[in-house]
Parts: C-alpha cells; sequence; structure tokens
C-alpha cells in the first residue's frame, strides 16, 4: 500500500534525481527538511541549500521565516508577515528582504554547481510562479547541475506548475498529508539515492 508517494520519470539528465515534497500548510515540510538534513549528515553525506524556517512571537504567531544556508548553517531572516501595508508586500502578507533573497539564490546556485549529495531548496512558491524570482533560476540549472540529488519543497498551489517547468528532468513527488508525516522523512530516504 502507497501513502501519498506518487512517482513519474521523465528524463534522466547529469542530475540523477529531484524529488518535489509537497503538502498543506504547516504540515511540516520544513521540519521533514531540517530532520532530513541531521539524518543525511549522519550517514555522512554533503549537503547544501537551504531551509526556511517560520518565526514565532511570544505569542506563538507566524511572524515571518529565516532561512539557513545548510553547507554553513549561517541563519538570516528572510521574511515579515506584514499585514497592515499592502503596498510593501511581495507575495500575499510577506514582505521578503531582497538582500537576503539574493544571498540564498546565490548559496542555492553556488551548491547545485558543487559535487555535493543533496541540495534541498527550501521553498517553491508563489514568488518563482508569479514574479519569476526566488529559487526561479535554480529551476532553471536543475537539469544540469552538479549535485547528485535535489529536493524542492513546494508549496501545492504552485505543483502543477512546478512539475511543468522541470518536465525534462525525472522527479519524484511525494505528498505529505497527516497520515504519513512522521514517515516523511524515511519516505524521502528510501526514495534517494541513499536507501
Amino acid at each position: 500500500m502507497t501513502i501519498g508517494l506518487y512517482v513519474s520519470w521523465l528524463y534522466n539528465g547529469p542530475m540523477e534525481q529531484i524529488i518535489l515534497l509537497t503538502g498543506p500548510r504547516g504540515i511540516g515540510k520544513t521540519t521533514a527538511c531540517q530532520d532530513l538534513a541531521i539524518a543525511a549528515r549522519s550517514k555522512g553525506l554533503s549537503l547544501g541549500g537551504v531551509i526556511a524556517p517560520a518565526c514565532y512571537d511570544e505569542k506563538g504567531r507566524k511572524i515571518g521565516s529565516d532561512i539557513i544556508a545548510l553547507a554553513n548553517d549561517q541563519r538570516k531572516h528572510l521574511a515579515v508577515i506584514d499585514r497592515a501595508n499592502p503596498h510593501g508586500r511581495t507575495i500575499g502578507s510577506y514582505r521578503f528582504d531582497e538582500n537576503v533573497l539574493a544571498w540564498a539564490q546565490e548559496q542555492v546556485i553556488s551548491d547545485l554547481r558543487s559535487p555535493l549529495d543533496m541540495v534541498i531548496i527550501d521553498e517553491i512558491g508563489r514568488l518563482e510562479m508569479l514574479q519569476n524570482k526566488g529559487f526561479a533560476a535554480a529551476l532553471d540549472i536543475l537539469s544540469h547541475a552538479d549535485t547528485r540529488q535535489a529536493l524542492l519543497v513546494v508549496r501545492q498551489s504552485v505543483l502543477t506548475w512546478t512539475q511543468d517547468h522541470l518536465r525534462d528532468v525525472a522527479t519524484t513527488t511525494i505528498h505529505m498529508n497527516e497520515a504519513n508525516r512522521h514517515l516523511t522523512v524515511s519516505m524521502i530516504l528510501d526514495t534517494s539515492l541513499f536507501a
């Protein structure tokens, strides 16, 4: 029995494998990436890319997100939720720090050009689809990246767009949900080249 795992093999270019991790907001995709990074490093695997954990205020309300470069664990403040100033927004209620966004993109592209075992990109969303910003440039070089495999966290609302954008490369899509969220890291490891 398969729980939320759908595989689509299209083309096998220099990048050996791309895993798309998708699921509803708040299901734990970024937490799964953090756990995956710990598990991969414990196996001696080399990692790059970025993860974007949420930031919360003292009352537990989400107020934005940081971004962490996995190659060196450098952490920067990426975005704030700004509901009061709709004119300063980049996407929805998020106002991004353009300098940090550029830094994160440089990190990802540099890592994709390195012979790493895996690069994680958290996340592909409306910023890429609607404005061709964020990690859009990284998507364009995935097929000829020097990294063995990539894991892309993809918002459900842009999954079809992302799959279409990557139609010339092999992708595996893992749909994270309540039933399989505790199995997600194992599913990724089982699906990856390191199984």
